[in-house]
Protein backbone atom coordinates (compact mmCIF):
# COMPACT_ATOMS: atom_id res chain seq x y z
CA UNK A 1 0.00 0.00 0.00
CA UNK A 2 2.04 3.58 -1.01
CA UNK A 3 0.92 6.37 1.24
CA UNK A 4 1.82 9.37 -1.05
CA UNK A 5 2.71 7.70 -4.67
CA UNK A 6 4.48 10.75 -6.89
CA UNK A 7 3.52 10.29 -10.43
CA UNK A 8 6.52 12.48 -11.47
CA UNK A 9 9.10 9.91 -10.36
CA UNK A 10 9.11 10.96 -6.54
CA UNK A 11 10.49 8.14 -4.04
CA UNK A 12 7.47 7.58 -2.20
CA UNK A 13 6.66 5.70 1.32
CA UNK A 14 5.43 2.55 1.52
CA UNK A 15 3.31 1.15 4.76
CA UNK A 16 5.13 -1.75 6.68
CA UNK A 17 5.81 -4.87 4.90
CA UNK A 18 7.31 -7.70 6.67
CA UNK A 19 8.80 -9.32 3.87
CA UNK A 20 11.16 -6.33 4.11
CA UNK A 21 12.56 -6.82 7.16
CA UNK A 22 12.82 -10.26 6.48
CA UNK A 23 14.98 -9.64 3.49
CA UNK A 24 17.35 -7.67 5.56
CA UNK A 25 21.26 -8.91 5.91
CA UNK A 26 22.50 -10.87 8.65
CA UNK A 27 24.74 -8.68 11.15
CA UNK A 28 28.26 -11.22 10.00
CA UNK A 29 26.88 -9.67 6.23
CA UNK A 30 26.45 -6.17 7.00
CA UNK A 31 29.38 -6.10 8.62
CA UNK A 32 31.56 -6.85 5.49
CA UNK A 33 28.89 -4.62 2.97
CA UNK A 34 30.12 -2.27 5.56
CA UNK A 35 34.06 -2.56 5.20
CA UNK A 36 33.67 -2.03 1.39
CA UNK A 37 31.22 0.80 1.33
CA UNK A 38 32.48 2.76 3.81
CA UNK A 39 33.59 5.45 1.72
CA UNK A 40 29.80 5.99 0.68
CA UNK A 41 28.93 7.10 4.06
CA UNK A 42 30.68 11.05 3.72
CA UNK A 43 28.47 11.52 0.13
CA UNK A 44 25.50 10.26 1.74
CA UNK A 45 25.73 12.28 4.65
CA UNK A 46 26.19 15.14 2.20
CA UNK A 47 22.83 14.95 0.71
CA UNK A 48 21.43 15.23 4.12
CA UNK A 49 23.16 18.65 5.30
CA UNK A 50 22.72 19.95 2.08
CA UNK A 51 18.89 19.32 2.92
CA UNK A 52 19.79 21.25 6.13
CA UNK A 53 18.62 17.76 8.26
CA UNK A 54 21.49 16.68 9.97
CA UNK A 55 19.41 17.39 12.77
CA UNK A 56 17.01 14.91 11.92
CA UNK A 57 17.91 11.94 10.00
CA UNK A 58 21.49 9.82 10.16
CA UNK A 59 22.63 7.10 7.78
CA UNK A 60 21.90 3.93 9.48
CA UNK A 61 23.86 0.30 8.22
CA UNK A 62 21.08 -2.24 7.43
CA UNK A 63 20.94 -5.11 9.38
CA UNK A 64 19.18 -8.01 11.51
CA UNK A 65 20.08 -9.67 14.79
CA UNK A 66 17.09 -12.40 14.72
CA UNK A 67 13.73 -12.76 12.47
CA UNK A 68 10.30 -10.95 13.48
CA UNK A 69 7.25 -12.65 12.88
CA UNK A 70 4.84 -11.72 10.16
CA UNK A 71 2.68 -10.19 12.69
CA UNK A 72 5.01 -8.50 14.78
CA UNK A 73 7.43 -5.12 14.40
CA UNK A 74 10.64 -3.73 16.23
CA UNK A 75 9.62 -0.93 18.65
CA UNK A 76 12.60 1.02 20.06
CA UNK A 77 11.73 2.21 23.96
CA UNK A 78 13.81 5.06 24.97
CA UNK A 79 14.13 6.11 28.68
CA UNK A 80 16.01 9.07 28.77
CA UNK A 81 16.15 9.56 32.36
CA UNK A 82 17.60 5.83 32.94
CA UNK A 83 19.81 6.39 29.86
CA UNK A 84 18.87 3.04 27.94
CA UNK A 85 16.98 2.21 24.86
CA UNK A 86 15.42 -1.25 24.41
CA UNK A 87 13.94 -2.73 20.98
CA UNK A 88 11.97 -5.96 20.56
CA UNK A 89 9.39 -7.30 18.69
CA UNK A 90 5.77 -6.56 19.67
CA UNK A 91 2.46 -6.61 18.01
CA UNK A 92 1.89 -4.76 14.82
CA UNK A 93 -0.58 -3.34 16.18
CA UNK A 94 1.28 -1.37 18.81
CA UNK A 95 1.48 3.05 19.27
CA UNK A 96 4.51 3.87 17.40
CA UNK A 97 6.29 5.72 14.67
CA UNK A 98 8.58 4.43 12.05
CA UNK A 99 12.48 5.77 12.89
CA UNK A 100 14.60 3.32 10.56
CA UNK A 101 13.61 3.32 6.15
CA UNK A 102 15.27 1.13 3.56
CA UNK A 103 14.87 2.21 0.18
CA UNK A 104 14.11 0.20 -2.81
CA UNK A 105 12.69 -0.22 -6.10
CA UNK A 106 9.34 -1.56 -6.78
CA UNK A 107 8.48 -4.11 -9.82
CA UNK A 108 8.05 -0.88 -12.17
CA UNK A 109 11.79 0.29 -11.31
CA UNK A 110 10.09 3.10 -8.76
CA UNK A 111 12.27 4.10 -5.84
CA UNK A 112 10.14 4.10 -2.35
CA UNK A 113 11.08 4.27 1.07
CA UNK A 114 9.74 1.00 3.18
CA UNK A 115 9.50 2.02 6.96
CA UNK A 116 11.50 -1.42 8.95
CA UNK A 117 11.92 -0.13 12.66
CA UNK A 118 9.63 1.63 15.04
CA UNK A 119 9.96 3.64 18.29
CA UNK A 120 7.49 4.08 21.06
CA UNK A 121 7.54 6.09 24.42
CA UNK A 122 4.87 7.80 26.70
CA UNK A 123 4.65 10.72 24.22
CA UNK A 124 5.10 8.78 21.28
CA UNK A 125 4.61 12.74 19.15
CA UNK A 126 7.75 13.53 20.04
CA UNK A 127 9.47 10.80 17.97
CA UNK A 128 7.31 11.25 14.87
CA UNK A 129 8.82 13.05 12.02
CA UNK A 130 6.24 14.01 9.08
CA UNK A 131 8.10 12.34 5.81
CA UNK A 132 5.67 14.77 3.22
CA UNK A 133 7.42 17.62 4.55
CA UNK A 134 10.53 16.15 3.42
CA UNK A 135 9.99 14.48 -0.41
CA UNK A 136 12.47 16.29 -2.36
CA UNK A 137 15.20 15.10 0.48
CA UNK A 138 13.53 11.62 0.58
CA UNK A 139 14.09 11.16 -3.36
CA UNK A 140 17.08 13.16 -3.56
CA UNK A 141 18.33 10.02 -0.72
CA UNK A 142 17.04 7.25 -2.25
CA UNK A 143 18.25 8.01 -5.67
CA UNK A 144 21.77 8.78 -3.89
CA UNK A 145 21.70 5.33 -2.34
CA UNK A 146 20.10 3.52 -5.83
CA UNK A 147 23.20 4.99 -7.62
CA UNK A 148 25.75 3.59 -5.49
CA UNK A 149 23.72 0.19 -5.56
CA UNK A 150 23.84 0.61 -1.48
CA UNK A 151 20.27 0.04 -0.99
CA UNK A 152 20.95 -3.13 0.83
CA UNK A 153 23.63 -1.58 2.95
CA UNK A 154 22.58 1.78 3.91
CA UNK A 155 19.39 3.16 5.22
CA UNK A 156 18.24 6.28 6.76
CA UNK A 157 17.16 6.80 10.81
CA UNK A 158 16.04 9.39 12.55
CA UNK A 159 18.19 10.48 15.57
CA UNK A 160 16.03 9.73 18.37
CA UNK A 161 18.78 8.14 20.07
CA UNK A 162 20.35 11.46 20.58
CA UNK A 163 17.66 11.69 23.38
CA UNK A 164 19.66 9.84 25.34
CA UNK A 165 22.59 12.12 27.18
CA UNK A 166 25.86 10.83 26.42
CA UNK A 167 29.17 12.29 28.61
CA UNK A 168 32.21 12.80 27.12
CA UNK A 169 34.05 9.90 27.81
CA UNK A 170 31.65 7.76 26.74
CA UNK A 171 30.13 6.01 23.48
CA UNK A 172 26.50 4.66 22.78
CA UNK A 173 26.82 1.07 22.30
CA UNK A 174 24.37 -1.48 21.22
CA UNK A 175 24.27 -5.33 22.29
CA UNK A 176 22.29 -8.30 21.27
CA UNK A 177 20.55 -11.32 23.30
CA UNK A 178 19.29 -13.37 20.20
CA UNK A 179 17.96 -15.52 22.52
CA UNK A 180 15.21 -12.65 24.29
CA UNK A 181 15.40 -11.20 20.80
CA UNK A 182 16.17 -7.95 22.50
CA UNK A 183 18.52 -5.36 21.61
CA UNK A 184 20.16 -2.72 24.20
CA UNK A 185 21.58 0.68 23.39
CA UNK A 186 23.20 2.62 26.52
CA UNK A 187 26.36 5.08 26.99
CA UNK A 188 29.71 3.15 28.01
CA UNK A 189 32.89 4.32 29.58
CA UNK A 190 35.60 4.37 27.18
CA UNK A 191 37.91 2.85 28.91
CA UNK A 192 35.56 0.12 29.17
CA UNK A 193 35.21 -0.41 25.96
CA UNK A 194 37.41 -2.24 22.65
CA UNK A 195 36.60 0.08 20.06
CA UNK A 196 38.41 -2.96 17.60
CA UNK A 197 35.52 -4.91 19.02
CA UNK A 198 33.11 -2.64 17.87
CA UNK A 199 31.19 -1.96 14.33
CA UNK A 200 29.88 1.45 13.19
CA UNK A 201 26.02 1.58 12.67
CA UNK A 202 24.64 4.81 12.84
CA UNK A 203 26.24 8.10 11.70
CA UNK A 204 24.80 11.33 11.90
CA UNK A 205 26.56 14.32 10.47
CA UNK A 206 27.67 17.79 11.11
CA UNK A 207 28.37 20.67 8.17
CA UNK A 208 31.30 22.43 8.40
CA UNK A 209 34.87 22.93 6.21
CA UNK A 210 37.36 20.60 5.58
CA UNK A 211 40.04 21.40 7.82
CA UNK A 212 43.54 19.91 8.74
CA UNK A 213 43.26 17.82 11.98
CA UNK A 214 46.80 17.77 12.35
CA UNK A 215 47.23 21.68 12.50
CA UNK A 216 44.06 21.94 14.55
CA UNK A 217 44.68 19.14 17.29
CA UNK A 218 48.30 19.60 17.59
CA UNK A 219 48.42 15.87 18.20
CA UNK A 220 51.82 14.28 19.58
CA UNK A 221 51.30 11.04 18.33
CA UNK A 222 51.83 10.50 14.25
CA UNK A 223 49.45 7.14 14.05
CA UNK A 224 46.96 10.15 15.80
CA UNK A 225 47.17 12.44 13.22
CA UNK A 226 47.14 10.27 10.38
CA UNK A 227 44.31 8.22 11.45
CA UNK A 228 42.49 12.01 12.25
CA UNK A 229 43.21 13.14 8.71
CA UNK A 230 41.90 9.77 6.92
CA UNK A 231 38.94 9.37 8.95
CA UNK A 232 37.76 12.75 10.98
CA UNK A 233 35.11 13.99 8.76
CA UNK A 234 33.46 9.84 8.40
CA UNK A 235 33.78 8.22 11.67
CA UNK A 236 36.18 10.38 14.22
CA UNK A 237 33.73 10.16 17.67
CA UNK A 238 34.08 6.21 17.36
CA UNK A 239 37.97 5.97 17.08
CA UNK A 240 39.63 8.97 18.69
CA UNK A 241 42.00 8.61 21.67
CA UNK A 242 39.14 9.99 24.13
CA UNK A 243 41.34 12.96 24.54
CA UNK A 244 39.66 16.22 25.59
CA UNK A 245 40.74 18.22 22.95
CA UNK A 246 40.41 15.21 20.33
CA UNK A 247 36.76 14.58 21.26
CA UNK A 248 35.66 18.53 21.74
CA UNK A 249 37.01 18.75 17.84
CA UNK A 250 34.96 15.92 16.74
CA UNK A 251 32.03 17.03 18.21
CA UNK A 252 32.47 20.47 16.60
CA UNK A 253 33.43 19.30 13.42
CA UNK A 254 31.41 15.70 12.74
CA UNK A 255 30.12 14.22 10.73
CA UNK A 256 30.36 11.61 13.34
CA UNK A 257 29.60 7.79 14.46
CA UNK A 258 26.92 7.93 17.07
CA UNK A 259 25.58 4.69 17.67
CA UNK A 260 28.27 1.54 17.48
CA UNK A 261 27.27 -2.39 17.96
CA UNK A 262 29.20 -4.69 19.57
CA UNK A 263 27.48 -8.15 18.66
CA UNK A 264 28.41 -11.61 19.64
CA UNK A 265 26.99 -12.63 16.22
CA UNK A 266 25.88 -15.99 16.45
CA UNK A 267 25.24 -16.83 13.17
Amino acid sequence: MITNHDPDGQASVQSYDPDVFDRLNLFRTAKTLLSRHKGSISDLGGVIIDYKLHNVFGVSLLHKHFDLHHDEVLVRNIDSARRIAHSGPVSRHVEAVPYLWKALRDPGGRLRLAPLEFVRRHDVLSYEVDLTRHASFLTAIARALAERNLLDVFGISTTNIRNIPLGPHELMVETTDSEKRRLTITPMPRADVKIDDLTETFWTFIPGPVVDIGEVLKCTGEHCRQHCQSHCHTHCISHCSGLNHCYGHCVEHGPVCTVHCNHPDPY
